[in-house]
């Protein structure tokens, strides 16, 4: 985000050195960082009082445009990024109008497991931040098909999760899991293309700007009662 960790700075500092060209990604276009960089992608983010909210999602977006571009994808994908400010506008009030609902379901578990599959694993990474910096609540990211292997062994009544479900089969095998978490006892908030919290139909590359809302507001809502 500032472009002044210092082991960035480091790494920005051995590239030039050996003229490697790299992108800086960053939300301070005048940081050392940056001025190390061959080019520069400005998030152009709402800075954040506290925690970074705002420009961690805000530099995840621009990371999946600057993907596209590279793929020559950016045109295709424009019409899917042009209607997302106001997608999100939506997904936030919903976020909050459910958050006590939310809250309760995962007020007295410890950890919270961020379960996901494909690109939506930006998303579960993201919500892993924000409950461990917000909320002080561990968190723990696992990819849905390796926490069939292990994990799924502990769930009880004790256990909850949120599920970050993509489309076609890859959410349909997401949901299946979700429904024998329950029927084990656990707890468990599906978000995405799901009956939970569904969301717009985007493609799964970015759904996850929009399906981490629901576990930023967790964090607010454990935060606040703590």
């Amino acid at each position: 985000r500032s472009g002044e960790t210092a082991e960035i700075v480091r790494l920005a500092e051995a590239l030039r050195e050996r003229d490697i060209p790299f992108v800086a990604i960053t939300n301070e276009p005048e940081s050392t960082a940056a001025k190390l960089a061959t080019h520069i992608v400005w998030a152009n983010t709402r800075k954040d009082d506290l925690v970074s909210i705002n420009v961690v999602t805000g530099m995840m977006t621009a990371t999946l445009a600057l993907a596209a571009a590279v793929l020559g994808e950016m045109d295709s994908l424009r019409v899917c990024l042009d209607p997302l400010p106001v997608q999100m506008d939506s997904v936030v009030a919903e976020s909050f109008r459910r958050g006590e609902e939310i809250y309760r379901m995962f007020a007295n578990l410890r950890p919270i497991h961020l379960l996901y599959r494909g690109a939506l694993k930006g998303a579960a990474y993201n919500g892993r931040l924000v409950l461990e910096e917000v909320a002080r609540t561990p968190a723990v990211p696992v990819e849905a098909a390796e926490f069939r292997h292990g994990p799924n062994e502990v769930v009880d009544e004790r256990f909850g999760a949120l599920i970050f479900v993509p489309g076609g089969k890859p959410g349909a095998l997401a949901r299946l899991l979700a429904d024998d978490i329950r029927r084990s006892g656990g707890k468990v908030f599906t978000i995405g293309n799901a009956n939970d919290f569904p969301l717009p139909n985007i493609p799964d590359e970015l759904l996850s700007v929009l399906a981490v809302v629901p576990a930023q507001v967790l964090a607010y809502k454990l935060a606040e009662a703590q």
